[in-house]
């Protein structure tokens, strides 16, 4: 399941710093259609913020500075973009601080746990991680490696002592894509909901992008009630995040989150669509029998 990895013969002369190549897939990590490189901490670390902590949470989300993994602005900005008052905006980064989802820069600015989501080669990735540890205060001495597109002396996360570690990492990478416009469907979700949510993208079958499981087992799970969950549900369709399959089957929007080959990407795209498309006509065809019904009584 390894997403684009860049393997380099391990080993360096002793006292020199290995010279890393620094791959940029361009319009993949910064253009339109960009994705996240999601870690499934990321999932666990939404849940707990109120309704409308959430907007907050999300309007950062949306306005991360992907090469910095960044967010600019005053507590008063924030409250204006995610339409909330200055004191839900501080309750709210106080609380992604707690869950190390960010960390403070300098006033104004935050940034984002590259370890929960981050964008770039995988060199680029570390020297996020690298200057998230020195935000959270953090000493960084792991190895040292030189940037081939920049020339720069980078000192990897401590998780990173050495060369070998690193390239064992970089060939062993593992992630789920995340696209923008997840952050759009989560936008202003309860907290029971986010908690539904997160429980069905943590158990879907990644191979498929689909989640197998009776309503009664995600409320078991959740510790709510069927209709809560029924409601949940619906409303998650309405924001396409995913679709229903049939009874106990859904499929997750490729569009939204998946993993994989570009190949097996558009396969499942075509799938998520031809569901969708055939349970709108069935949504249309039950109201216009409504209509019909109605009008005969």
């Amino acid at each position: 399941m390894a997403d684009y990895t860049n393997p380099i013969p391990a080993g360096s002369a002793p006292g020199t710093s290995a010279v890393v190549k620094n791959t940029d897939y361009g319009r993949e990590y910064y253009g339109e259609q960009a994705f996240w490189k999601m870690q499934m901490g990321f999932l666990e670390a939404l849940f707990g913020f109120t309704k409308q902590e959430n907007l907050v949470v999300v309007a950062v989300l949306k306005n991360i500075h992907p090469r910095t993994n960044t967010y600019d602005g005053t507590a008063k900005g924030l409250a204006r973009r995610a339409d909330v008052d200055e004191k839900t905006v501080r309750s709210a980064l106080l609380k992604m601080q707690e869950k190390n989802i960010l960390a403070p820069v300098a006033p104004g600015q935050w940034m984002l746990n590259p370890r929960l989501l981050a964008k770039g080669s995988f060199l680029q990735e570390v020297k996020l991680m690298a200057a998230y540890d020195t935000c959270k205060g953090k000493k960084v001495y792991g190895a040292t490696v030189i940037d081939d597109k920049t020339g720069e002396l980078v000192t990897l996360p401590n998780e990173y002592a050495t060369m070998e570690q690193f390239y064992e990492a970089q060939a062993a990478e593992r992630f789920i894509k995340l696209y923008k416009e997840f952050f759009t469907g989560i936008v202003g979700l309860s907290e029971t909901e986010l908690k539904i949510l997160v429980y069905i993208l943590q158990a879907m079958d990644l191979g498929k992008n689909m989640y197998i499981g009776t309503m009664e087992k995600i409320k078991a799970h959740c510790g709510c009630s069927t209709a809560t969950v029924s409601r949940a549900m619906t409303q998650f369709v309405n924001r396409n995040l995913m679709v229903k399959e049939f009874d106990g089957c859904w499929r997750i929007n490729p569009g939204m989150i998946i993993t994989g080959h570009p190949r097996k990407v558009k396969a499942l795209e075509n799938a998520y669509a031809a569901t969708k498309e055939i349970n709108e006509k069935k949504a249309k065809e039950r109201e216009q029998k409504k209509k019909k019904d109605a009008s005969a009584a």
